[in-house]
């Protein structure tokens, strides 16, 4: 009842005359001494919306702890809406719209919905926004439901994107669903692509437990960038947790930028003794790495990395200190300090990089310690099999497999033997192939929001180096457009437009440095654009590895706001 008194006062206070001028410094005075006097009785309610129906009159309005922002019928807003920090989550924009006549309720621009009819402004039907967690809360009709809006949502160092398969639906406590219908244009709304903006190529975990090794031989023959650990002396241990698993310097670890993408192309895992170096890890550094696959990250890993990637070995199917990235156990050869042959069959993805000889084969690839797969699950190929005619239990079992669980996630290539050793020849190109099919692997990245016309959007964590991040708007007629950045000053963008995908700068149409690309004449249509850091970390080479001084501090992230407008 408290409620509904609320907002008759307010409606009452908030009417104003037809004739009046929005320009009337009284009117808007007087409005704004109404919406500071209701500010006081909201309460725990963070925002209330309320439109009347009259033009000329206040369309809605949203209320802050400290201020207030005004929406006119006429599109004019008297104050401006800074970004929330609530829980990493942009509010949704309540208002009225015109439609058949009517002024009905729409969540950010969209017509809000129910059994699908449009819900008229009344006093009976005011939504009210709270906050409640990382979502937000809102009330219509007497009924509750929640509203998830469509920018990231930070969720254990993992983002989720738009999702435009059902339109933005809410489930009421009775059991309902209330729902925002999408414009068509979303139907066409590409909402994840495959990842191509990455700091380096490859994160060499050489760590303790494994060989100590500092470079690549087939990383340095394709030409990818590469950087990592590596050392087994003990005294490493609580640095390599710090670099993987994060410090507050880098509190998401090396592997992944602030808002838990991938940082890197390719994780490789070296050979060693893979249930001593997963100890050596710790539960939060494997879980960055865990991370790092599920963000769209992929993986290679060559005899004990194989191991390293699966659920378990022998008889022990549930290990620890395994990722768990391969939903399977590796089995030991038994064979050591040998070498085998192996067989690339006809169909095997390898074939697509390099041809071996013209016969699919490898002569020798050295063998220590290694494993093959107990069993193969559906997702699980085959790449490569072992030749070992003297062994029953090992021969043509499978010496290189692979496995990729979804779409957004990154490929995982696991090898029992060594060819990472080989600095030439076939074995090079057999670690080279595997590398070019997990990158190929790759997982993908989302859009981040649907960008309105003037309207900022504050990204709720920020860009990484070299990081690139993603949105889209809809242009219905051919306008000059600006879209901009606003961040620190020290640092450099890269801003881009492109029309048929996500807008990469090296497959954008339109690119320019800088915080703003305006582009005159743009085609109607739906467009994406992008923001790309070009600020990164330096690197000196340490004992252990890679150190990074200079602008370390982009490490946490860089704040950043953009704004797409047009006329």
């Amino acid at each position: 009842m408290r409620l509904r008194i609320m907002l008759m006062a307010l409606l009452a206070g908030l009417s104003l005359s037809c004739s009046k001028s929005l320009d009337d410094p009284e009117a808007l005075e007087r409005n704004e001494t109404v919406l500071e006097r209701m500010a006081s009785n909201i309460g725990f309610f963070r925002d209330l919306a309320v439109a009347v129906e009259a033009e000329g009159k206040v369309a809605a309005w949203l209320q802050d702890t400290d201020h207030v922002t005004v929406y006119w019928d006429n599109g004019r807003v008297s104050t401006v809406w800074p970004d929330p920090t609530v829980e990493d989550v942009v509010p949704p924009t309540v208002s009225s719209v015109l439609q058949d006549g009517r002024l009905v309720w729409a969540v950010n621009g969209e017509v809000l919905t129910k059994g699908g009819k449009a819900f008229p402004v009344s006093d009976a039907s005011a939504p009210v926004l709270l906050t409640e967690g990382a979502d937000w809360l809102l009330t219509l009709a007497g009924e509750r439901f929640t509203y998830r809006p469509d920018v990231c949502v930070k969720a254990h160092r993992s983002c989720v994107g738009i999702d435009t398969s059902r339109p933005l639906t809410f489930r009421l406590e009775s059991g309902t669903e209330v729902y925002v219908e999408q414009p068509a244009w979303y139907a066409d709304l590409k909402t994840r692509d495959v990842n191509r903006a990455f700091y380096k190529d490859i994160f060499l975990d050489a760590g303790i437990g494994l060989t100590d090794r500092t470079s690549l031989y087939a990383a340095n023959y394709l030409g990818l960038s590469l950087e990592g650990i590596s050392g087994n002396s003990e005294s490493y241990k609580a640095l390599f947790q710090g670099v993987i698993g994060g410090t507050p310097e880098d509190t998401n670890g090396r592997l992944l930028y602030p808002d838990g993408q991938p940082r890197f192309r390719v994780l490789f895992v070296d050979g060693g003794n893979s249930r001593s170096h997963g100890k050596s890890l710790g539960d939060k550094a494997l879980g960055r790495m865990r991370d790092f696959n599920a963000a769209g990250g992929s993986y290679v890993g060559t005899c004990a990395g194989g191991f390293f990637a699966a659920s378990g070995y022998d008889d022990e199917s549930d290990y620890p200190y395994y990722l768990h990235l391969w939903p399977g156990v590796v089995l030991h050869t038994g064979l050591e300090t040998t070498s085998t042959g192996m067989f690339i069959e006809e169909d095997s993805p390898l074939l697509t990089y390099y041809d071996f000889g013209g016969d699919g084969y490898l002569a020798e690839v050295r063998h220590n310690k290694g494993g093959f797969p107990a069993s193969l699950s559906g997702l699980t190929e085959v790449l490569a099999l072992y030749d070992c005619p003297d062994n029953s239990y090992v021969h043509r079992k499978p010496s290189v497999w692979a496995f990729k669980s979804d779409a957004s996630s990154g490929r995982v290539v696991m090898e029992g033997s060594h060819p990472e050793e080989a600095q030439k020849g076939e074995n090079r190109d057999l670690t080279a192939a595997m590398i070019r099919y997990a990158m190929d692997g790759q997982g993908t990245t989302f859009l981040q929001s649907v960008l309105r016309n003037g309207l900022s959007w504050q990204h709720p964590v920020g860009l990484g180096d070299l990081q690139c991040h993603h949105f889209a708007f809809y242009l219905t007629d051919p306008a000059t457009v600006s879209f901009s950045v606003s961040g620190r000053t020290d640092e450099g963008f890269c801003l881009s437009l492109s029309r048929d995908g996500f807008a990469y700068p090296s497959v954008a149409e339109y690119s320019s440095e800088g915080n703003e690309l305006r582009v005159a004449d743009l085609p109607a249509g739906l467009w994406y654009a992008s923001v790309q850091s070009l600020a990164t970390v330096k690197t000196e080479m340490a004992e252990y590895g890679m150190a990074y001084t200079g602008n370390t501090g982009i490490l946490n992230g860089i704040p950043y706001t953009v704004t797409v407008s047009w006329k």
